[in-house]
């Protein structure tokens, strides 16, 4: 039946991924599993240590493996060079250069080679423009769908202890159960989590990586 949206779709996995999959108590649970499965690469490794490195901020050039707080900046300047090609302001042999500039001015990096630039992606070699502003519209509907439904004293009891029961059970509630049948606007505001609220997400963002 497909999705409400590209940006409810990735919400979904990015409300797991990073709320979830990098939060202190997933890990305090978890990490004596993953220690145990990999003992020659993190036999000597707490899991403080863990926490703090997959949680780290370290600019890179490769949009896929960016941390939370440079992730939108990649993002952000893949829609500037699409606005420029669409609009006719940027040639197709253009794009390098402006690449370049982008990387250096956000992330601070001089970029060796087009392969870390502006090949990585394939969207734009497949005529698919229109996708990256769904990638942040991702990030920021699934802190604000996190804040909200933690706001539930089952789920932010499940969330306390590592249990994910009554989190799932929540997104199929209010989620998942309606798949195409509503829209993003709809099952958001269903949920009272509101629409183009960027609080929740910088709220998060400041709570993980500005402490």
């Amino acid at each position: 039946m497909g999705g409400a949206s590209f940006g409810m779709h990735e919400s979904q996995s990015r409300l797991i991924e990073n709320h979830v999959g990098r939060s202190a108590p997933f890990w305090a649970r978890h990490f004596g599993r993953l220690r145990d499965t990999f003992p020659d690469q993190l036999g000597d490794v707490g899991v403080d240590e863990w926490l703090a490195a997959i949680n780290g901020v370290r600019p890179g050039f490769i949009r896929i493996e960016a941390d939370e707080p440079t992730d939108d900046l990649h993002i952000m300047l893949r829609v500037r060079i699409e606005m420029a090609l669409l609009d006719g302001s940027l040639a197709v042999a253009d794009i390098p250069a402006m690449w370049a500039d982008g990387i250096r001015q956000d992330l601070g990096l001089d970029l060796p080679d087009d392969a870390r630039g502006c090949l990585q992606d394939v969207h734009w070699s497949q005529n698919y423009f229109g996708a990256f502003p769904t990638y942040t519209i991702g990030n920021l509907t699934a802190a604000r769908l996190f804040a909200r439904l933690r706001e539930d004293k089952a789920v932010a009891s499940g969330l306390a202890r590592a249990d994910y029961a009554p989190l799932r059970a929540a997104l199929e509630r209010a989620l998942w159960t309606h798949v195409r049948s509503r829209s993003r606007a709809e099952m958001l505001d269903a949920t009272a989590a509101g629409m183009d609220d960027v609080d929740a997400d910088l709220s998060h963002l400041r709570e993980r990586f500005a402490a």
